[in-house]
């Protein structure tokens, strides 16, 4: 629903995105400004278990996950792995400080570290790592998001465009996600 189909003869390039951590609740914003701006977005689709071996050190169960979700991504040999370093979210009535609105450091950095665990695979020019502080609100970050529309090969109305179109949905995805969770909470009392 959020994050449909799109059928596209367009020539740009292959974008792959870890079904992993933040992800999820970003998905619809990362999916619609790619696919809108004429590029193939993958995911991976199993966990790579031989990819769990790379841990240095202990990882929480969701980093694992991430990992071998990772691990499948590689296989599928996108043109480049969208790996955004995603400092803060926004709050609604939050408190204004950096560590209020901060995102677990795992999550901040796995970009990174899947860089560092794959360094054999020879893909670390392959990854899009922008930082993005979305703290004051998805526009806040527009102007990261037409930088890699540019960097991409895409003019940058085309990546304003794109991106203004998939917040709008990533805020319907985010209403009816934040409808069912009041309907739910409803239905246990």
């Amino acid at each position: 629903k959020y994050a449909p189909a799109i059928q596209n003869n367009s020539k740009g390039p292959v974008i792959g995105i870890n079904k992993s951590m933040l992800i999820h609740r970003l998905f619809p914003l990362y999916y619609n400004f790619f696919t809108n701006l004429g590029c193939k977005v993958i995911v991976p689709d199993d966990i790579d278990t031989d990819s769990l071996n790379r841990q240095t050190s202990s990882f929480c169960y969701p980093a694992q996950v991430a990992l071998g979700l990772f691990g499948n991504l590689i296989q599928k040999n996108p043109d480049y792995f969208f790996m955004p370093h995603t400092e803060e979210m926004h709050v609604t009535n939050g408190i204004d400080r950096k560590e209020f609105s901060a995102v677990c450091i795992f999550d901040q950095g796995e970009g990174f570290w899947m860089k560092q665990l794959f360094s054999d695979k020879n893909i670390g020019n392959k990854f899009l790592m922008p930082t993005i502080n979305f703290s004051r609100g998805f526009e806040s970050a527009a102007k990261d998001f037409t930088e890699i529309g540019v960097k991409l090969g895409f003019r940058k109305s085309a990546a304003e465009k794109s991106y203004k179109k998939a917040v709008e949905i990533q805020r319907e995805f985010k209403k009816e996600r934040k409808a069912i969770g009041l309907k739910v909470l409803e239905d246990i009392r």
